[in-house]
């Protein structure tokens, strides 16, 4: 598909993968959306989301645990800024126009490389600012690539002589729900996800390659 084609020169990060955006959908009753942007005869743009139907009215939006939407930009390298710019401006200008054509209501979280939002304000659509926190995982076991409080707590663990484990399956999703449900459970929240599809959400999960569990 087009999908795939454009997907293996672009990476639209772990919320635009198939294996995050499927169980994902199933579990919050979302149909997923694979939306490739073609500009000028070129796919340019690929945008994962979900449909929801609500009330008789089709809504599009970024799956509420998701930090913000699959987004990839496939323009060529060689393009100049200026008219790399100008090219996002007509691409997500299009993207808006079959938005506002197919549904009656859309949410669209971007990723923190997006920050011109000109495009969309130029059709009245609103914004609103978020904060987005990214930390970089290692391949392996290893301390690089891991925030400071992380390494330190490897590090003490090492020296204590505990032997850190990265566990994989049944084993992997106990852990995870350990240590994500009291979080939600703290701050008086609601798990994300319904509590009867909870466990095989997690399953999906730890399943990912780039996601780990210590």
């Amino acid at each position: 598909t087009r999908w795939d084609t454009l997907a293996s020169d672009v990476d639209p990060c772990i919320y635009g993968d198939s294996g995050w955006l499927e169980p994902t959908c199933a579990a919050l009753d979302l149909e997923p959306q694979y939306l490739v942007v073609n500009s000028r005869g070129t796919d340019a743009l690929r945008i994962a989301l979900a449909r929801r139907r609500r009330l008789g009215c089709d809504l599009l939006v970024t799956p509420a645990v998701a930090a913000y939407a699959g987004w990839a930009e496939a323009f060529p390298a060689d393009l100049s800024d200026d008219r790399r710019e100008g090219r996002l401006h007509d691409v997500i200008g299009e993207f808006a126009v079959w938005a506002e054509a197919n549904f009656g209501y859309i949410r669209l979280i971007l990723p923190p490389e997006v920050t011109d939002l000109r495009p969309f304000l130029w059709r009245g659509w609103t914004a609103e600012p978020r904060y987005t926190y990214r930390v970089t995982l290692g391949d392996d076991l290893s301390l690089d690539g891991k925030r400071q409080s992380v390494r330190r707590w490897m590090r003490s663990a090492t020296h204590a002589n505990l032997q850190l484990t990265r566990p994989t399956g049944d084993a992997a999703v106990a852990i995870a729900d350990m240590t994500i449900s009291p979080t939600f459970a703290r701050q008086n929240e609601r798990l994300p996800v319904p509590r009867d599809r909870w466990h095989d959400w997690l399953r999906a999960l730890v399943a990912l390659p780039n996601i780990q569990v210590l």
